[in-house]
């Protein structure tokens, strides 16, 4: 969830960010900006396909890292990103 304020009419920009899963804030105005473009927390836009009981329903939400990571080990196959990373396999802790 997004929180924004208006600075010069149009311009808006974000005051407060919240992770939908554990409710981690992140105040926009206290931290410097570009250092928060860093991704702390990671927005999410979802659509609902054809054929889909919600067919046509929009999501909107934000996730901190950790509850993305939390989410990425829910995963049956695990995630990879362009570089091949592994996120099961690197962070079994041993198991």
């Amino acid at each position: 969830m997004r929180t924004y304020r208006t600075v010069m009419h149009p311009t808006v920009f974000e005051s407060k960010v919240i992770c939908n899963k554990c409710g981690y804030e992140m105040d926009c105005e206290k931290n410097n900006y570009e250092e928060f473009m860093v991704d702390i927390i990671h927005q999410f836009k979802v659509s609902y396909g054809y054929g889909s009981d919600r067919d046509g329903d929009f999501l909107k939400f934000d996730l901190c890292e950790n509850c993305l990571k939390w989410l990425y080990s829910t995963f049956k196959v695990p995630v990879k990103n362009s570089n091949g990373w592994d996120w099961e396999r690197d962070n079994n802790d041993g198991e």
